[in-house]
């Protein structure tokens, strides 16, 4: 699979970078917010169609950290960084 961030100028592709970085932040801090919640929900009010939120929120935050890694390879490839 060829790089999509290789044609990507530099400037954007640093601003991309941090833009990828805080989504991948929040997402996880909001994973994790949720996914506390749904257990306490669980325990308290036994297993519910939210409980699979969680799991069907994960690809997400996989897709975009590993976009992530890929971003940050391309910045160590230019010497960006």
């Amino acid at each position: 699979m060829a790089n999509k961030f290789a044609d990507m100028p530099d400037e954007k592709l640093l601003r991309f970078e941090k833009t990828i970085s805080a989504i991948v932040i929040m997402f996880s801090i909001g994973m994790l917010l949720l996914l506390v919640a749904v257990v306490y929900t669980s325990f308290k009010n036994g297993f519910s169609a939210m409980s699979v939120i969680p799991l069907g929120l994960a690809p997400i935050g996989l897709l975009n950290f590993n976009n992530l890694k890929e971003i940050k390879k391309e910045i160590k490839v230019r010497g960006l960084k």
